[in-house]
């Protein structure tokens, strides 16, 4: 069972870490159609994500940009 701690910590396997020049995103479109979108940090850094926030005054989206793709075994 996973402490508190735990949920707390990440844990890089190997100490890698691999960087990436781009990062694919397929979805399901609003028309039930299959599509998909390309982050690249170099080129079109700028993305919006939906909010989780609720109520009054929250936001719909969150804005960001992206400085560098990124993955580890964990």
């Amino acid at each position: 069972e996973l402490t508190n701690q735990d949920r707390d910590t990440v844990r890089i396997l190997g100490e890698r870490l691999y960087r990436h020049k781009t990062f694919r995103v397929n979805y399901t479109t609003y028309d039930i159609q299959r599509d998909g979108d390309t982050i690249n940090p170099q080129t079109y850094p700028d993305i919006m994500v939906k909010s989780p926030e609720m109520g009054a005054g929250a936001q719909p989206y969150w804005y960001a940009r992206v400085i560098g793709i990124f993955h580890a075994m964990v």
